[in-house]
């Protein structure tokens, strides 16, 4: 996750990370000053992009439509982290796939989806069907910890109930591929699920 605090570092970090899902904070206590031009300035060549924005509870509804497209998602008054979570895991699936296929890189990691190969540091890695999709959703989340239950619901489609064994299970097969004498780069953080960083 990539945070920025002003108009011009959140155009920065977009255009240098690519950046695809934005959540934006428009309640008036924490609203930057800039953030309707930072907003319109991120979808500037970037017609797949989709948001998530927040909003006081008695935000006038031309303010919300003026910052949000069909595309985004918003909330007002409370802002509950799992409700947050559901909507952006929501938003996700209506960011279309690139035509030229996803290509990940984080460090000497590299996952290109078109193609379906990984390498680190140049080295080619042979994952099965499942261990790419988990690798790739740990990728697309680099230095954001995923709970077991949404690794669970993203990569099998399952709901958590019981099955913390199959994830543990899995992360340890895509840790040995990719980890085989090099660094460490998936984290278990201890009560709370795995990070890849």
């Amino acid at each position: 996750m990539l945070t920025a605090s002003a108009a011009d570092a959140a155009v920065q970090l977009a255009e240098e990370e690519d950046v695809h899902l934005v959540v934006a904070d428009a309640r008036a206590s924490r609203r930057i000053a800039e953030l309707d031009d930072a907003v319109a300035r991120l979808r500037e060549g970037r017609a797949e992009m989709a948001g998530l924005l927040w909003f006081d509870s008695d935000a006038p509804d031309a303010e919300i439509l003026s910052l949000c497209t069909s595309a985004d998602d918003h909330m007002a008054a409370h802002i509950g982290v799992d409700e947050s979570l559901r909507r952006l895991h929501l938003l996700t699936g209506r960011i279309p796939e690139s035509r030229d296929g996803e290509r990940l890189v984080i460090g000497d990691l590299e996952l290109d989806a078109h193609s379906r190969t990984v390498t680190r540091a140049g080295v080619d890695i042979d994952l099965s069907d499942t261990e790419f999709r988990l690798l790739r959703l740990l990728m697309r989340h680099a230095r954001t910890v995923l709970p077991k239950s949404q690794i669970l619901q993203e990569v099998w489609e399952y709901e958590f109930a019981g099955q913390a064994n199959l994830v543990e299970l899995y992360i340890s097969y895509v840790r040995k591929k990719i980890e085989n004498g090099m660094p460490r780069m998936i984290h278990t953080v201890r009560g709370a699920g795995y990070v890849l960083r």
